[in-house]
């Protein structure tokens, strides 16, 4: 009984932490005109979900996250115009695609090219906050790690999947929990294989 009430505990817990991390979120996103604030912002939530992951509780969640979004303004914002220049160039690949009358080699290369993007900007975040890399290193890193972790990938696309599914028949959670619980399935599968990696190494260097 004691452990369900310690889980039930728990629960309650993440939710009302994941619904304040949300909240900041979005304040700081809009504190930076949207445009600059949404990056280190982001960049701020995922770090702080890293730290809760590592069972680290006892830490002031809105002065580090005020740390963290005045730290990294400048370095996330050069990697979120990097990012924009890629999306762009997808909103061209989708306009080109759509002028396509008929499927070719040009289109599969084009849907690989949408896919890696998207899926190494889900990688971007928690490299970002679990090591210390600089701009280039963080979107090399980024891109491997999306490669060689295809379960990872799964995971990733199947949690968020759920997410929006939920949310699509519940909006109302988008105010509380539409940024900060997609970063925690995201946060939580990458550090999942960052552990991993680590402990391979470890062995590898015995």
């Amino acid at each position: 009984m004691n452990i369900f009430i310690n889980r039930l505990y728990s629960l309650a817990e993440w939710i009302s932490k994941l619904a304040y991390l949300n909240v900041l979120w979005l304040l700081f996103t809009l504190f930076g005109l949207i445009v600059f604030g949404m990056m280190p912002s982001t960049v701020s939530m995922f770090t702080i979900i890293r730290k809760w992951l590592k069972g680290d509780a006892d830490f002031p969640i809105f002065r580090t996250f005020s740390k963290v979004y005045k730290q990294e303004f400048l370095k996330s914002n050069i990697i979120g115009g990097i990012l924009a220049v890629f999306y762009v160039m997808i909103l061209i690949d989708l306009f080109y695609l759509n002028a396509l009358k008929n499927f070719s080699i040009i289109s599969i290369l084009l849907y690989l090219f949408m896919f890696a993007v998207i899926m190494t900007t889900l990688y971007i975040f928690p490299v970002f906050v679990h090591y210390e890399l600089n701009i280039f290193t963080v979107f090399k890193n980024s891109f491997l790690l999306m490669l060689i972790n295809p379960f990872t990938n799964i995971v990733i696309i199947l949690s968020l999947a759920i997410t929006f599914y939920v949310m699509k028949i519940l909006p109302a959670l988008i105010v509380f929990y539409g940024a900060s619980f997609p970063a925690l399935s995201i946060m939580a599968s990458c550090y999942m294989t960052f552990e991993r990696l680590a402990k391979k190494k470890e062995i590898k260097s015995l």
